[in-house]
């Protein structure tokens, strides 16, 4: 009888969790209204800016020449020049990674601009991508006469750790714990393919995908998730799944999820390619991210952010755009020569939010 009530009560918790969950979605839906973004500070710099990052209390500009630090009152907090080329900028949350080839260091520099660490390193690095804790590089280099290129895991110290070598051209790659994903592309008498190989522990799984150029890669939930400019795949060990995509214009692969953006329209599916949700897109849009629990998108002069969501807005710029990023209540637009950072303002009287 006591085992009955405790089961019983248990079910009750259970259900009572489950009630809460939903009503907290729906109500917080219900109480979401229209916003607007509002500028609220204006960069310019006399060099065209190639990228810029927000960090949770300053923004970052890169011009190939200069690293340049702001508070978000827009202030100068300090800069920090290059040698003039070989120089690799990264972005990371609230780091920056200057990577200097001439020097074969990567400076690792806090949000303000201050020097956190630096890591030697060997050989030309193409690329690197922080993954969890761990640094990984991508290099090209030559053995045996060859021209190869690796992944290998770079330790603080300045060790490296070799994790793959192809005498293919690499495209990208992610880790996950004794897991690798990594798409590669090669050209013969056929035209050209990618391969991706799937790599768990000891076993090798590999796919080839004639005339496809795998645009990003990632994992989610333990699949390999690959965009090409034609197709949409999830692998897990030899198996795979695949959807054709129209017109491809850009992907965005998150935690939970991934998003396409093609057409003129938006598609959400998880790691297994079921549809959950798709959206109309009413802007000439070209770039997909995710930021704050919904979807923007952006194009010359176009911005729609939250699709599908009551809050959901467009605002027309009055030049061209380069790049959008948002992260805290920040929202940072790049233009050729200036950042200009906005935040978000809610539409009490529930007015038209479409701002012309």
């Amino acid at each position: 009888m006591k085992k009955r009530k405790i089961a019983f009560l248990a079910g009750i918790l259970v259900i009572v969790f489950l009630i809460y969950i939903f009503l907290g979605g729906v109500v917080k839906e219900a109480f979401q209204k229209p916003v607007r973004i509002v500028p609220e500070t204006s960069v310019w710099q006399d060099s065209e800016i190639k990228d810029f990052s927000l960090t949770n209390s300053s923004f970052v500009t890169w011009d190939d020449l200069l690293l340049s630090f702001y508070d978000l009152s827009g202030k100068e907090i300090t800069d920090i020049g290059s040698n003039g080329y070989d120089t690799n900028i990264y972005f990371n949350e609230n780091d920056i990674y200057f990577l200097d080839k001439q020097l074969n260091t990567v400076f690792i520099y806090d949000e303000h601009g201050e020097l956190k660490d630096k890591i030697k390193f060997t050989g030309n690095v193409f690329n690197l991508k922080k993954i969890g804790n761990d640094y990984y590089i991508h290099k090209k280099e030559s053995k045996a006469g060859n021209s190869v290129e690796t992944i290998s895991k770079l330790f603080k110290d300045g060790r490296e750790e070799l994790l793959y070598e192809t005498l293919n051209y690499i495209l990208d790659f992610d880790i996950n714990g004794s897991k690798q994903l990594i798409t590669e592309i090669s050209t013969g008498s056929y035209g050209f393919k990618t391969t991706v190989k799937y790599i768990s522990g000891k076993d090798v799984n590999e796919f080839e995908l004639n005339n496809e150029v795998a645009m990003k890669s990632k994992f989610l939930d333990g699949r390999g998730i690959v965009v090409t400019d034609k197709k949409l795949y999830s692998f897990k060990g030899k198996n795979k799944e695949v959807l054709e995509i129209l017109l491809l214009k850009d992907a965005y692969i998150g935690d939970k999820e991934i998003a396409i953006l093609h057409n003129d329209t938006l598609d959400i599916y998880n790691s297994k390619l079921a549809l959950k949700n798709k959206y109309d897109i009413l802007i000439n849009s070209s770039n997909v991210f995710q930021y704050d629990g919904g979807y923007f998108v952006y194009g010359p002069t176009d911005l729609a952010g939250y699709i599908g969501q009551n809050r959901e807005f467009v605002h027309k710029f009055d030049t061209k755009v380069n790049s959008v990023k948002a992260k805290g209540k920040i929202l940072g637009v790049l233009f050729k020569e200036r950042v200009e950072l906005y935040t978000f303002e809610q539409i009490i009287d529930n007015v038209e939010n479409k701002e012309k």
